[in-house]
């Protein structure tokens, strides 16, 4: 949902209530640590490192769509010897990033990383 409206984040820090805004999330995270058997300072640092990853993501994606065109941009940058001879679309950095995809695979990383199997 945060992801949908970028604008809360400025507007909610401005009025200093973001801790306030971010507390129904982390009580749910908290839940779903504790489910996974995390306790105390595992799962306070799991929480938080996933609330740090969606924030810092939403306001990454903020920043690229409110950023005046660049030159050179990724494309131009990203040549041969820069991706080390990497020819393949699939890996190729010059292309856009598929955000809601990157988004995915960086949260289930995270809390790969983070969970208990």
């Amino acid at each position: 949902m945060l992801r949908q409206r970028p604008h809360l984040l400025a507007l909610v820090h401005e009025r200093g209530l973001t801790e306030l805004m971010m507390l129904p999330t982390q009580r749910a995270l908290v839940h779903e640590a504790h489910a996974a058997g995390l306790r105390g300072v595992r799962a306070a640092e799991a929480v938080r490192a996933v609330q740090f990853l969606v924030v810092g993501f939403v306001l990454v994606e903020r920043n690229r769509e409110r950023a005046p065109r660049q030159h050179p941009g990724e494309p131009d940058l990203w040549d041969a010897e820069t991706a080390e001879c990497d020819r393949s679309p699939a890996g190729a950095p010059a292309l856009p990033p598929d955000q809601d995809r990157l988004f995915a695979a960086s949260v289930r990383a995270l809390v790969g990383s983070l969970w208990p199997s």
